[in-house]
């Protein structure tokens, strides 16, 4: 099962986006935050595999929790969605780390693609990464083995 996070402040968007990647696949679980705060919360308390987020909020913009999530959640794959077509925000995009950008209307099955690509490439990520220490080299291996 996947945890995916849902961030937009519009609520029909959000509802109807939840509803329609709970239909086309039950490989995901759905969490939803109308706002950056709330989605901080909830990546304080459930364990998150993809976020996908709306780049244009009021408040706290999908553009902070972009950086934001870069520093605190590196090892969590960032979708960006938008209205604006790619080429608008390429400035404001740039240095940030995400997985995908998609552009609003979504289309649905491109989305959840997107989304289980993510996970799957987070996961192996995850399974294969090493902290780094005086005892390992540049690729990983441990100098005592």
């Amino acid at each position: 099962m996947t945890d995916v996070l849902l961030i937009d402040d519009e609520a029909f968007f959000l509802e109807t986006l939840a509803k329609g990647l709970r239909l086309s696949t039950k490989k995901i679980h759905i969490y939803k935050a109308n706002n950056v705060s709330k989605a901080l919360e909830i990546l304080k308390t459930a364990v998150i595999d993809v976020v996908v987020t709306d780049l244009n909020m009021p408040g706290v913009s999908g553009f902070a929790l972009l950086a934001w999530m870069d520093e605190t959640y590196p090892h969590i794959p960032v979708i960006v969605m938008s209205a604006c077509a790619r080429d608008s925000v390429e400035g404001q995009l740039k240095g940030l780390r995400f997985a995908d950008y998609v552009e609003k209307p979504l289309d649905l099955q491109n989305i959840t693609k997107s989304i289980l690509k993510a996970a799957l490439q987070a996961k192996h990520i995850r399974q294969t990464w090493k902290p780094w220490s005086p005892r390992t080299t540049a690729n990983g291996k441990d100098t005592n083995d």
